[in-house]
């Protein structure tokens, strides 16, 4: 059976005294921020949703903790008193029923007031930001409304109540966040430039959904055919490498085309993104940098050898540049042509039902 917390959140209670489980506050607490992790990775952010899962999880955290102190504090009626002490089993056979689902829970605002009885790790929070966090997830709740531009700062205030609260508790940070360390990591870091925080985030998303999908052990990943491997698939000249993916333990794919000889006499592969069939990593050229992915490659006889080494990386950027300019040029006077439906690699356009010429659908 379930309780009913606060303002109709359920929490599965023990059967063993009809008292609530602490475990089961903070394994309520990880996979409602876990949701509110999703929707805040996901592009564009769904920031109503992220706002209010992350702050019912901080509410079940807070309810946990007071629980850890004493169960009865969180009662907020009579009923629930008896469900939370036990003595909901000592009554007579004669007693009116008294359902679990029809007790009650202190509010929110007074849990945070409450636990900062017993702690002081919470007075980085203060009241006006735990007020804002409530408002924000009242708006959603009641009238399906967020401030985006208020969002993240909502959301980081309840991340700062359940860092507390795991430190008190002795509980492991890193087992909390699991896969989503990263977005926790980046949210509310203003040192932190829109790529970076981009990159975090969407590194987080594909771990979360390898986890998921394989488990914590990458080593049961099947290898999954790599479709881009070959040369040609993008037209003359263009190609795809296969290099370690961020999220370790498989490999993506680095799609580019390869220039002609540099002043060494070695074949250079530019690449222009990057794509990975087994997490859905994704990354443009201008994000490679945060993920430590490489720009381009020494092409050896029998495919990429290393990135290139000991050259100014000022001069070698300027190169690059001029390259995919160059390449950008060709490539837009070959669709001109009908020779291409669009860019190729992953932003086919092809991919979104438009005409396909000849060349181009072989490929498909």
């Amino acid at each position: 059976m379930c309780a009913l917390l606060g303002t109709g959140y359920d929490l599965c209670m023990s059967s063993t005294r009809g008292t609530i489980d602490a475990d089961m506050f903070l394994a309520s607490s990880r996979r409602w921020m876990h949701e509110a992790m999703r929707h805040a990775a996901a592009e564009p952010p769904a920031y109503d949703l992220a706002v209010h899962h992350a702050q019912v999880a901080a509410e079940h955290l807070l309810k946990g903790f007071l629980f850890s102190v004493e169960p009865a504090i969180i009662a907020d009626n009579t009923t629930m008193l008896l469900h939370l002490t036990g003595a909901i089993h000592q009554r007579t056979q004669h007693a009116a029923e008294r359902r679990l689902e029809n007790g009650a829970s202190i509010s929110a605002r007074d849990a945070l007031e409450l636990a900062r009885e017993f702690t002081k790790r919470l007075d980085r929070v203060s009241n006006q930001r735990w007020a804002a966090a409530l408002s924000a997830r009242n708006g959603v709740a009641h009238l399906g409304i967020v401030d985006a531009s208020m969002a993240e700062s909502n959301i980081v205030t309840c991340f700062d109540v359940v860092d507390a609260l795991l430190k008190e508790l002795g509980e492991s940070h890193e087992a909390y966040w699991g896969t989503w360390a990263g977005v926790r990591e980046s949210l509310g870091k203003a040192h932190l430039d829109d790529v970076t925080r981009r990159m975090r985030v969407r590194l987080a998303k594909a771990r979360a959904y390898i986890a998921e999908k394989y488990g914590e052990l990458n080593s049961s990943i099947p290898p999954g055919p790599i479709l881009w491997s070959y040369r040609g698939m993008f037209g003359p000249g263009r190609s795809g490498f296969e290099v370690p993916c961020p999220v370790e333990g498989h490999s993506g794919m680095l799609v580019g085309y390869s220039t002609a000889r540099d002043e060494r006499g070695v074949n250079i592969f530019v690449a222009h993104s990057f794509f990975c069939q087994v997490c859905g990593l994704k990354a443009d050229v201008d994000e490679f940098e945060p993920l430590g992915i490489p720009e381009s490659l020494d092409i050896g006889e029998k495919g990429p050898v290393a990135p290139p080494v000991d050259r100014d990386p000022i001069e070698w950027q300027d190169y690059l540049a001029s390259e995919r300019e160059s390449e950008k040029i060709t490539l837009q006077q070959e669709i001109a042509e009908g020779r291409w439906c669009g860019f190729p690699g992953i932003e086919c356009p092809c991919d979104r039902g438009e005409p396909r010429p000849t060349l181009c659908h072989q490929y498909q």
